[in-house]
């Protein structure tokens, strides 16, 4: 878990699970992994996960497993050339700005930097995103949650 404190008196103002399983669903064959960064949405007027959008060099060394190696049977597949062309093509075609993965806005959302002490977005004191500091435990295991190559939510 991450979470958004107040420094000052370890007050939690926000948790993120890290283990949803976020995808862009880029044709009927093809999902690569979403990146997420911390943000802050004046819109949602709350501490968001927003998308962090993968560059070329990510993509093609696959990082992150951003092309989302397949299970098969009994061996673990290498991402096909389909899937690589599939996820650079999106890269090259995506305009959109990053969104907030609550309400689809473009232009609200202030990226909090990660283990750093900031300026909260609306004014209001110090923040730090970090981790929780819990070890152990089993993550929960998501559904993917898919996502038109845009940004948008597939209901």
């Amino acid at each position: 878990m991450l979470q958004v404190t107040r420094p000052s008196n370890g007050h939690v103002l926000a948790r993120f699970d890290v283990c949803i399983d976020y995808r862009y669903r880029l044709t009927y064959e093809h999902e690569i992994r979403m990146s997420v960064d911390y943000a802050w949405c004046s819109r949602c007027n709350s501490f968001v996960e927003m998308e962090r959008i993968w560059t070329e060099s990510e993509i093609r060394s696959n990082t992150s497993n951003v092309l989302l190696s397949e299970w098969s049977g009994r061996q673990l597949e290498t991402p096909t050339t389909a899937r690589l062309n599939a996820a650079l093509e999106w890269l090259q075609n995506r305009t959109a700005h990053p969104r907030c993965l609550s309400c689809g806005s473009v232009t609200a959302t202030t990226r909090i930097p990660p283990n750093t002490e900031s300026l909260h977005p609306n004014g209001d004191g110090i923040i730090r995103l970090s981790g929780d500091g819990v070890l152990g435990g089993t993550p929960t295991r998501y559904a993917p949650k898919h996502f038109a190559p845009g940004g948008m939510p597939i209901l």
